[in-house]
């Protein structure tokens, strides 16, 4: 388990900056090593979509697609905890 610093990007726009994100290496499908986390979701940011494809950029030079795998649920005022996964390389 790993705290990092990231970017969140859809397309060529950068959504978020400067996030913190928990991430925990898993097996990915296929056999190769993937990644799963958790962060907060600031509620001035546009809502993410589940099994749309972000790209993340960690401060320490690693970047790959991600895929959110919820929740989103979006209601409060607060930020919202979102799960995703990487879907591909992360390195």
């Amino acid at each position: 388990m790993e705290r990092v610093t990231g970017t969140i990007s859809d397309g060529d726009r950068a959504i978020i900056r400067d996030l913190s994100i928990l991430m925990v290496p898993t097996p990915a499908s296929g056999g190769g090593p993937g990644w799963r986390g958790d962060l907060d979701w600031p509620r001035d940011a546009p809502p993410p979509h589940r099994q749309r494809f972000y790209r993340l950029r960690t401060s320490d030079g690693r970047s790959g697609q991600i895929v959110f795998v919820g929740p989103e649920d979006m209601g409060s005022h607060e930020p919202a905890r979102v799960r995703f996964r990487t879907s591909g390389p992360f390195d």
